[in-house]
């Protein structure tokens, strides 16, 4: 149930010029991920991409805010720039050198708090990431330990289920649970199919896919969806 979309591509290369001029040869990789990548890509979503950079002596916050006024109209641009040897061997404190999140304006530095969402940006870039430079994304991105992938799934649909609307509590869900019985690193549209070919309660998937494919929120979780959502979040404790 893949979507496609190349629709983001234009945004990408925008982003990676853009980076190339700001840092030149420092800038060591520029990588898609998330559903551009993995194949859930849908009108409304984000366009993911993490930078490796060679050095960190830069006002990071200027060559934000730059990129920010910068970026073409389109799909919405979320980035983060890690160093290279922050993403060579990923690790708590999880630390990252500036993101930033073209829908919201916001444009942030680190300042010793790390960003515990890199453990799924890692893991994503490493399995499915496409490269904007000539670096492999595999000697880039080292690899991220399944308990902290578990855990940060955990996290997810904890935070998901006060937070969020039910297709993006349901659908995590589903992928989470993926991830957690055989390895797969999937979309949100991905791990919906996958729980309905293991029969996981097919009437509320279904109805979560057909408001992520339509780009609708779809309300706070229901009850029924929250059991869902539990029920997956207590098994990834068990893995």
């Amino acid at each position: 149930m893949a979507v496609t979309d190349p629709g983001w591509r234009p945004q990408a290369a925008l982003v990676a010029a853009f980076f190339e001029q700001a840092l030149g040869s420092a800038a060591s990789g520029v990588f898609v991920h998330g559903s551009a990548a993995l194949g859930g890509w849908t009108g409304s979503s984000d366009l993911d991409m993490l930078i490796t950079s060679e050095v960190l002596d830069r006002d990071w916050l200027v060559i934000g805010r730059r990129l920010l006024s910068e970026l073409a109209t389109g799909p919405s641009v979320e980035l983060t720039v890690v160093s290279a040897a922050a993403a060579a061997r990923p690790g708590p404190p999880w630390p990252f050198l500036l993101h930033v999140n073209q829908s919201a304006g916001r444009v942030v530095t680190d300042g010793g708090r790390g960003d515990p969402d890199l453990v799924m940006h890692y893991l994503v870039t490493r399995d499915s990431g496409l490269a904007f430079t000539a670096q492999p994304v595999d000697t880039a991105i080292g690899a991220v330990q399944r308990a902290q992938v578990l855990t940060c799934l955990q996290d997810e649909l904890t935070w998901a289920m006060e937070q969020a609307d039910q297709r993006y509590a349901v659908l995590n869900a589903c992928r989470a649970l993926a991830y957690s019985r055989d390895g797969s690193v999937l979309s949100k549209i991905d791990g919906g199919a996958w729980a309905l070919e293991h029969g996981i309660d097919a009437a509320i998937v279904e109805s979560a896919l057909a408001a992520q494919l339509a780009g609708r929120d779809h309300g706070r979780p229901t009850p029924e969806a929250r059991s869902i959502v539990e029920r997956c979040r207590a098994e990834l404790g068990t893995r």
